[in-house]
């Protein structure tokens, strides 16, 4: 079985709902075993303190920042 992978883009500032949103997908996307790239650009770049952002690198999922 081919490995499914899951990449996510988050270029809203920390206040927006799709910041919840995507921790959402990549919490149900790591239960089924999807390797997930979670991408920061823009005013994304602000949640990287975020704690539930810190909580999925910590789940395995793979964080890349833009500067």
């Amino acid at each position: 079985m081919a490995i499914r992978k899951l990449g996510l883009l988050l270029s809203t500032p920390p206040s927006h709902p799709s910041v919840e949103t995507v921790v959402q997908l990549a919490q149900a996307a790591l239960r089924k075993g999807v390797d997930v790239y979670l991408y920061l650009i823009d005013e994304g770049v602000k949640t990287v303190v975020d704690q539930r952002y810190l909580s999925l690198v910590d789940a395995g999922v793979k964080m890349s920042v833009c500067a």
